[in-house]
């Protein structure tokens, strides 16, 4: 399993930091594979809330259906995609 780590201090409250990478729709800011976020759902951002992600990799557009598996603001998420090709899950602490 291919492990990332990101690590950025930021002088942001927690629970600001935590609401904005919690909504995927962000995610064009901090990782530059990422071409498109949209939100699949409505309503406060939580546990179940889906995104469609369109990422660029090896040349070709890949596309993603992140939900929202772990809530626990402000010190986690977890959001994960399964695909036929491998499953992504991002933890966000």
């Amino acid at each position: 399993m291919a492990t990332f780590h990101f690590r950025a201090p930021s002088e942001k409250p927690a629970r600001e930091l935590f609401d904005f990478f919690a909504d995927m729709t962000n995610a064009k800011s901090w990782d530059p594979s990422i071409t498109k976020a949209v939100r699949l759902d409505d309503g406060p951002v939580g546990l179940g809330s889906r995104f469609e992600v369109t990422l660029r990799a090896m040349g070709r557009d890949l596309v993603l259906t992140y939900e929202i598996t772990t809530y626990g603001p402000p010190g986690k998420v977890v959001l994960r995609a399964d695909s036929s090709l491998f499953v992504s899950e991002d933890t966000i602490t």
